[in-house]
């Protein structure tokens, strides 16, 4: 006890030592309210940037909606082929039609032309 009582401004001396780097530890690891407040207006700015981004990229998304309910579905797409089918089938068989016709139109015209040329002969008096 009397080692203690001998030493004493010297424990008292490391003792503050002590507590002083316990503080300036803490201070070292531990935020400010200051860095807290930056940390928070940096966060808040963030955001506001981020939220005006999102309704920019809102309002393209909506468009972009709008746009697409005037696509037709697949549902649509296989109707309208079938469809196409019909009328290619439909062409075609007017075509084998339209062929026949001028078949006939050339066989008419032949005809027409031989009546031309026996009338032409008659009136020459052959």
């Amino acid at each position: 006890m009397d080692e203690v009582l001998r030493y004493w401004p010297i424990l008292v001396f490391a003792m503050n030592l002590l507590i002083g780097w316990v503080l300036w530890s803490m201070t070292a690891k531990f935020a400010t309210k200051n860095d807290i407040a930056e940390l928070q207006k940096k966060v808040r700015d963030d955001v506001q940037a981020v939220s005006g981004s999102l309704g920019a990229v809102s309002g393209r998304v909506a468009v972009i909606e709008s746009e697409l309910e005037h696509i037709p579905n697949s549902t649509q797409l296989h109707e309208t082929n079938i469809r196409l089918e019909r009328v290619i089938g439909q062409l075609e068989a007017a075509k084998s039609d339209y062929g026949h016709i001028l078949n006939r139109q050339a066989r008419l015209e032949d005809g027409l032309i031989r009546h031309d040329q026996i009338l032409s002969d008659a009136a020459r008096g052959r």
